[in-house]
């Protein structure tokens, strides 16, 4: 079984009996998340896990499908890497991408099944629930849309599909020990290889049962920036894998960045710095600029792109042109018009999101210093 037993145990034992004087203290906030994480958690994997083994019984062939030239978006957080997975993700014919409501809600085939089938009942009564969901979203993300724009209905990223297994690096949010998971930072390298296996497999079959409900022959489409830190493993399971590296300014990334971790650690504790573990933050956004963009260049040339955030938010239809045709992906008609409607889509966008270097204690001297090799790699601008 593939659920990461040790890191499940050991989270919990660090925060009953040493969280005290840290980021991961008990106050009221911690201990109410902790007991609702706990009651919703262990029954959902039960079940996810049993929907799991029913799969096997159910629909043996979703083990036959093949993972074909699957394409990895990866790079940095706050790079613009989700506004591109979803662009991508229009084209239906070409790609297969789980929503979030998949990964979270129904990992298993079995639950996604009859999740269509409740939505084609709800459709012919007059989608109440459907209404009902979507109200209660517009509500329930309303401040976290400013930061990261949720919604179930919507792709996102597949990290989320290792939550059956404990692995999903968004557990440091609930669980604030960065030491614990700094090893998944750096995956490649410090993860074991029997580990390294156990997790692979899993994320295999989550792509697998994607690929089963959305359409065997499709490509499988990710985004998920701690996948930076596993591409030798992810080109030794899938030699023929596409990857999309997108890359920012640090001037820009690293004060977005901390802003969105601060807001989500927020959101589950009440840590002690007014902004957590912005050493580790750092560490993290230098090895996902340096190793990830060395690993990819061991690879063949033609197995990953490098795309710039000004680049993508720029002029959105030529990069995404650009992409299609240096993987050789055929636009169809159907695409053309859908991304017609994200180009315009993404010219009226105004974010919402503020933030500056200085309030998180940062000046854009040490940004230029602590990233120098990344701005003279990408040739990025220092001021």
């Amino acid at each position: 079984m593939e659920f990461n037993f040790t890191l499940f145990f050991r989270v919990t034992y660090l925060s009953l009996f040493e969280s005290q004087a840290t980021n991961a203290r008990l106050t009221w906030k911690r201990v109410g998340g902790l007991g609702a994480f706990y009651i919703l958690f262990i029954p959902t994997q039960l079940i996810n896990w049993i929907c799991f083994g029913l799969d096997h019984l159910l629909f043996p062939g979703f083990r036959r499908i093949q993972v074909r030239q699957p394409v990895f978006i990866v790079g940095n957080p706050r790079s613009g890497s989700t506004h591109l997975l979803r662009v991508l993700a229009r084209d239906e014919e070409t790609f297969a991408c789980a929503k979030l409501g998949e990964m979270l809600l129904a990992p298993s085939i079995i639950q996604r099944k009859l999740v269509r089938k409740v939505i084609r009942l709800d459709r012919r009564l007059g989608s109440p629930v459907r209404k009902l969901v979507l109200a209660w979203q517009e509500r329930a993300f309303r401040r976290s849309d400013q930061y990261h724009r949720i919604r179930l209905h919507e792709p996102d990223e597949d990290e989320f599909n290792l939550v059956p297994i404990f692995s999903a690096i968004h557990l440091v949010f609930p669980f604030p020990f960065m030491d614990e998971f700094a090893r998944y930072v750096r995956f490649d390298t410090e993860v074991g290889r029997a580990e390294r296996k156990r997790f692979m497999a899993f994320y295999r079959r989550s792509m697998q049962r994607t690929l089963y409900m959305h359409g065997p022959t499709k490509r499988f489409l990710s985004k998920s920036p701690a996948n930076s830190g596993r591409i030798a493993t992810l080109q030794e399971t899938f030699p023929d894998a596409r990857f999309i590296y997108t890359t920012r300014r640090p001037m820009e990334l690293v004060p977005s960045l901390m802003s969105l971790l601060t807001f989500q650690w927020q959101a589950f504790c009440d840590p002690l710095e007014e902004h957590p573990f912005r050493n580790s933050t750092l560490a993290m956004t230098k090895h996902w600029y340096d190793y990830t963009i060395r690993q990819l260049e061991q690879g063949p040339a033609s197995s990953y792109l490098v795309v710039r955030y000004a680049d993508l938010v720029g002029d959105l239809d030529r990069t995404i042109t650009r992409i299609y045709a240096e993987f050789q992906f055929q636009i169809t008609p159907q695409y053309v018009a859908a991304l017609q409607e994200e180009v315009e889509k993404a010219r009226r966008y105004e974010s919402r999101h503020e933030y500056s270097l200085a309030e998180m204690g940062l000046t854009r001297e040490q940004i230029a210093v602590e990233y120098r090799d990344v701005i003279a790699r990408f040739g990025f601008d220092a001021a």
